[in-house]
């Protein structure tokens, strides 16, 4: 979707083929596997890793994810489109449309009516209570196609909210390494809408979306190493949490998570040590990529499926949280607290 000089196209087309992540184009470059490894084959040694120990970690994941802490978010999915006109022809309402969660846990909505404070030049800006926002339940609102067409959006978010100029001068490479990040969500979001589609569709959908598409599936693995570093780093304040009082059953898992070897292994230590290198370069401009993660969060204010809207804005959060425990405000990291 971009040309050889890294600017965007003036020709893109609306895709015929009508769902959530129907643009696949990944506009990031090869050579960006270069910003945080010496090479294909290191980068690759590094995947090789998480393949072998990711078995470890996913039943854990899978536990903690259906605790209420991590399982009900409360979010207005009523917030209009500030980016473009909303005119996209919603997807059918049996599979777009979702209903709020009835059995959300007092102290949750207690919590969040108590911490709604945030820094003005933050990497995000959550929902804030209101008439116009509901608590939903991931599980049971679980992640699947749906047939909307999000071209559009997917659009605006590999052509103005990733980085596009001197991608390849040295000093930009946290440019590349934003833009990767951004190319990962969009393949882990991609990988749940394959998972959904009927086994015979699986195999072809993969390689059209993913294994097709430059950088995706590295992209991917990229972004799931700096969720572990992000952990990692971030294992203080994950282990020595109540949990509003379900510490007993989140507890053994997330400590098993956070002391896991594979998060403190070389190979993947690496890419977080790397994009700190970057983002305290003299001329990294680190505030811009905080502010489009912001721009990237309510981007999704534009998305007419209701399902995918949570969705992505839950992901999109993630991403946020990621970057501002990796790099903090000026690149050096420790935004924990």
């Amino acid at each position: 979707m971009t040309r050889e000089d890294g600017q965007p196209s003036s020709d893109l087309e609306e895709s015929s083929q009508g769902d959530y992540d129907d643009l696949v184009d990944y506009p990031i470059k090869n050579a960006a596997i270069q910003s945080s490894y010496q090479g294909d084959e290191e980068f690759h040694d590094a995947i090789r890793v998480v393949l072998e120990g990711n078995s470890r970690l996913n039943p854990h994941f899978e536990h903690l994810r259906r605790r209420p802490f991590f399982r009900y978010f409360a979010v207005d999915l009523l917030s209009s489109c500030g980016y473009m006109p909303s005119i996209e022809t919603p997807c059918g309402m049996d599979k777009c449309e979702i209903t709020p969660a009835e059995d959300v846990p007092r102290e949750l909505r207690a919590r969040d009516e108590r911490e709604h404070s945030f820094q003005l030049d933050g990497w995000a800006r959550w929902d804030m209570p209101g008439d116009f926002t509901d608590y939903y339940d991931l599980v049971a609102q679980g992640e699947r196609y749906t047939d909307y067409n999000g071209t559009r959006v997917w659009r605006f978010v590999h052509e103005r909210i990733a980085f596009q100029l001197q991608l390849d001068d040295p000093d930009n490479a946290w440019k590349n390494d934003f833009n990767r990040l951004i190319s990962g969500m969009h393949a882990e979001i991609s990988v749940h809408i394959i998972e959904g589609l009927p086994e015979a569709q699986r195999l072809a959908e993969y390689r059209r979306r993913l294994r097709d598409q430059p950088g995706a599936v590295a992209n991917l693995h990229f972004g799931y190493m700096l969720f572990l570093c992000a952990m990692r780093q971030a294992t203080p304040r994950l282990t020595g949490c109540t949990y509003m009082g379900d510490a007993e059953a989140v507890l053994p898992a997330m400590r098993a998570v956070c002391f896991d070897p594979l998060l403190s292994e070389y190979s993947i230590q690496r890419a977080a040590g790397a994009m700190r290198a970057h983002a305290q370069s003299p001329k990294a401009q680190i505030w811009k990529a905080r502010l489009r993660t912001r721009d990237l969060l309510m981007i999704m204010n534009c998305v007419q499926c209701n399902l995918c809207r949570l969705h992505g804005k839950v992901t999109s959060l993630g991403v946020a949280t990621c970057l501002q425990v990796m790099i903090g405000k000026e690149g050096r990291g420790g935004g924990v607290g």
